[in-house]
């Protein structure tokens, strides 16, 4: 999913069901799923897939300390730092939801700045949209196929 199908708000192409929620990862959970699928499968690459420390609980001092740190609100979970030869994205980040999660108005403008700025930002809910955005992804990159 790209900023402009963020914009207009998380549809995805999964109905919230009942039985879609039940089956459903927490955000956490699909994260690591998708992350260790990623090292598991792109094994050269791996160390360039990494995540944006912006989750989390934290007590005042702690998050005090991290946005002096450069913290930002909004910034999405992942970061995928290869760039597309065509159509020329410098980087991949993925913002994961849970199915039903909602996008904060943080990160909405965050994933508009930086794809005025040439970046790609996906929207993801399940394992299966990872899979598919970082396959499609790798294709127009100098990576290509030669990463599995």
């Amino acid at each position: 999913m790209n900023y402009n199908e963020i914009k207009g708000g998380h549809k995805g192409g999964h109905k919230n069901t009942k039985l879609d929620t039940t089956l459903s990862l927490s955000e956490d959970a699909l994260q690591q799923k998708c992350v260790m699928w990623f090292k598991n499968t792109f094994r050269p690459i791996r160390k360039l897939l990494y995540m944006n420390h912006n989750s989390g609980r934290k007590t005042m001092m702690s998050a005090t300390t991290d946005v002096g740190l450069g913290l930002t609100k909004g910034i999405p979970d992942l970061f995928l730092a290869i760039p597309q030869e065509w159509p020329g994205h410098h980087g991949l980040y993925i913002e994961m939801k849970a199915i039903g999660g909602k996008v904060s108005d943080d990160q909405v403008e965050v994933m508009k700045l930086l794809t005025e700025q040439g970046y790609l930002c996906g929207l993801i809910s399940t394992f299966e949209d990872f899979q598919d955005l970082i396959n499609t992804y790798l294709k127009s990159t100098r990576y290509g196929s030669q990463t599995h």
